[in-house]
């Protein structure tokens, strides 16, 4: 009967019984003495293969031991790699494979992934680069130091760098694409507000060189201007009218200069984003504080000024920047008025949700928002030559809405007015 030796198990175990009826033929009486001999050198031979078979199979066992401890230390690496790793099929970009730091990162499970196409995972403005990827290890072993989107389960997007390369078999046929996704979201995120700090950082220092010139360039001159006057009031024998102008003069050029040192000083504060304690404010009484410092020019031009707080009547802020932006705005309104029409002014506000919507509106000579939109809340940038200022008016209301968590938008049209549309939280 033909018995099938598989392994070196069942050959010992064949040799065994062979070794056992030797045993047993020796111990007969019918054979010789050199018989006897023969067997026993058989023995011996069946005994020493049976203890080599029990070496190999202990190196066997052992082998087998150190290929399962290799196996689940890679399983173990390959499972909690850094890396998202992926294998796909190259034809139908299926997922054949992935390791538990793509579950753990994206939010699936393996069971919602393996069969799935790869583009499951890929966020919307990274589909078409996903596809190229796969066409591009059609052409070349692999694709790497690349950057794409991730989606996960929840909608959420990861950032990453990914490597993709072809296997082969031993026949050159392509077996698999493996993928590797590097989550480097935080990086990103970190080289933004870099690259944020440094745009600032540029542009304060831009900003910095154009407020010293322009700064110390404003204060010189009237300062020469008002040197020159008192020069003339002492040296010269003027009559008490001249003197008068003289002093007109001298008092409206220290006005000036007042002006634009106050301005310096508000644009300081901001730029050092100085705290300033919060109150609940009530708009009208911020209005009154402010017109006292126009009541003479609005009755002497007959301006008409329109206010309705009844929708939004406070909101909490800053007194000394509320004081600013109405100050500056009105400011505005005010100085470059029409001389055709009568001015008028209108200020309200409106609730809306969590935000106050402050709205100041005139009809004076507008702005070519064509040409001056992008520096309109720029520093030291006027757009009417004729009219006297610092130009720093709008910079500092437009710091001080940012700085609150707010914004400003502007409408305006040459000889149709302007109005500003301010969103503030309702409690800062």
């Amino acid at each position: 009967m033909e018995q099938k030796i598989t392994n070196s198990k069942g050959l010992r175990h064949i040799l065994n019984l062979v070794l056992e009826h030797v045993n047993q033929y020796q111990d007969s009486d019918i054979i010789s003495s050199q018989e006897k001999s023969e067997i026993e050198d058989i023995s011996e031979i069946i005994r020493q293969l049976d203890g080599e078979l029990e070496l190999r199979d202990e190196a066997i066992r052992n082998a087998e031991k150190d290929v399962l401890t290799f196996q689940s230390k890679f399983l173990s690496l390959y499972e909690n790699a850094p890396d998202m790793l992926v294998s796909i099929i190259p034809e139908t970009a299926e997922i054949k494979e992935c390791n538990q730091t793509l579950c753990r990162i994206t939010g699936y499970n393996k069971e919602e992934l393996i069969g799935e196409q790869i583009f499951k995972l890929y966020a919307p403005e990274s589909m078409k680069q996903g596809i190229d990827a796969i066409k591009a290890l059609s052409k070349n072993m692999r694709v790497e130091n690349d950057e794409t989107v991730l989606l996960k389960k929840d909608g959420s997007k990861i950032e990453t760098s990914f490597k993709e390369i072809r296997v082969f078999d031993q026949n050159g046929d392509v077996i698999e694409n493996r993928l590797s996704f590097r989550d480097i979201t935080e990086k990103k995120s970190i080289e933004r507000k870099l690259k944020r700090q440094a745009d600032e950082l540029q542009r304060i220092n831009n900003e910095l060189k154009e407020f010293t010139y322009i700064a110390s360039h404003d204060l010189k001159v009237p300062i020469a201007n008002m040197e020159q006057l008192v020069k003339i009031l002492r040296e010269e024998d003027l009559e008490a009218a001249e003197k008068t102008d003289f002093l007109d003069r001298l008092g409206k050029m220290v006005s000036r200069s007042k002006s634009t040192i106050q301005d310096l000083v508000d644009v300081t504060r901001i730029r050092e984003n100085s705290e300033l304690t919060k109150e609940q404010i009530n708009l009208e009484e911020i209005y009154s504080e402010v017109m006292m410092n126009f009541r003479e020019t609005v009755e002497i031009e007959n301006i008409k000024m329109n206010t309705n707080f009844s929708s939004a009547p406070s909101l909490l802020f800053a007194r000394q920047n509320l004081n600013s932006v109405f100050q500056n705005l009105i400011s505005n309104a005010i100085k470059y008025q029409r001389d055709d029409i009568q001015t008028e002014i209108s200020i309200r506000s409106n609730a809306i949700g969590p935000y106050v919507e402050l709205h100041f509106e005139d009809n004076g000579i507008g702005i070519d928002l064509k040409k001056h939109k992008n520096k309109l809340f720029g520093m030291f940038n006027r757009f009417n030559s004729a009219k006297e200022g610092t130009g720093l008016g709008l910079y500092i209301v437009k710091q001080i809405i940012d700085k609150s968590g707010g914004s400003i938008e502007v409408e305006s049209s040459l000889g149709q007015g302007t109005s500003f549309t301010i969103l503030l939280p309702l409690e800062s």
